[in-house]
This record gives structure tokens, C-alpha cells and sequence, in this order.
């Protein structure tokens, strides 16, 4: 159950959990000038923060794609950037 795994609301710099069917994957949301995909950091601006910001465990979202594909995942965990030094 999402609720088990991590709570609260996305924000930038949270590290954010998230399923696709059966692939789990988790990204930290920074500010674009911090962003490094080798990190695991997206830019806030990134399609995929875009969609994530503001939502929570449990919810589904969609990322735009190139192509106006929309590409759905659901948030399993959000981890507040308080919380993580």
C-alpha cells in the first residue's frame, strides 16, 4: 500500500518514489541548476517533476512526452528534503 512506503507532498527536493507496472524507480527533484541525471537529480522543470510536484503517494500522474504521448506512473514514496541529510 503507498501510504505504508512514505508520505507527503511533493516538493522540490524531495526524493520521490515511483511505479511504472512493475519497474520502481526514485528521482530527487532539484533546482534546474542542480540538475544531473547520473545523481538521480531531475530539474524541477523536467517533464516528469512537473507532473510529480504537488501530488502524493498513491497518486497517479501522467508525464508528457515528446510526440504528445503521456506516459503514466503512480507515487509510491516521497521522501521531504528536511528528512534527508
Amino acid at each position: 500500500m503507498a501510504s505504508e512506503r512514505g508520505g507527503g507532498t511533493v516538493r522540490v527536493g524531495s526524493v520521490v518514489t515511483v511505479r511504472d507496472g512493475e519497474l520502481e524507480e526514485w528521482w530527487r527533484i532539484v533546482p534546474h541548476d542542480q540538475a544531473d541525471a547520473l545523481r538521480r537529480c531531475i530539474s524541477e522543470r523536467s517533464p516528469l517533476a512537473r507532473a510529480l510536484l504537488a501530488h502524493q503517494p498513491g497518486d497517479r500522474v501522467h508525464v508528457d512526452q515528446p510526440g504528445g504521448q503521456r506516459w503514466p506512473v503512480t507515487i509510491v514514496a516521497v521522501t521531504p528534503a528536511a528528512t534527508l541529510r
